[in-house]
C-alpha cells in the first residue's frame, strides 16, 4: 500500500500540485481551494485502488513512478481536449 501510494503521489507530481493549490490561499474563495484538494484526495483513492488491483509490475519503485509520469505527460495534452 505504501509503494502504490508512493508511485501514485510521485507519477502524478502531487508534492507539486499541492503547492500550487497552496499557493492559492487568499486568492481565492476557500471553499474552492478545499474542492480542489478534495479532488486531489479522490485522484489519489481511485489511482491507488486501481494499483493495488490491476499492479503485476515487478519494476523497482522509481521505474513504476517513471512509467506513471510518461503516461501522464503523454495523455495530459489529449484530456484539455476532451
Amino acid at each position: 500500500v505504501v509503494r502504490t501510494f508512493a508511485v501514485v503521489r510521485d507519477g502524478f507530481g502531487l508534492p507539486a500540485l499541492y503547492r500550487q493549490i497552496d499557493a492559492l490561499d487568499n486568492q481565492i474563495d476557500g471553499q474552492v481551494q478545499l474542492d480542489l484538494y478534495q479532488a486531489v484526495s479522490r485522484l489519489i483513492y481511485v489511482a491507488s485502488g486501481w494499483y493495488l488491483k490491476n499492479d503485476t509490475s515487478t519494476a523497482s519503485l522509481g521505474q513504476r513512478i517513471a512509467e506513471l509520469q510518461e503516461a501522464r505527460k503523454a495523455l495530459e495534452p489529449k484530456l484539455v481536449s476532451l
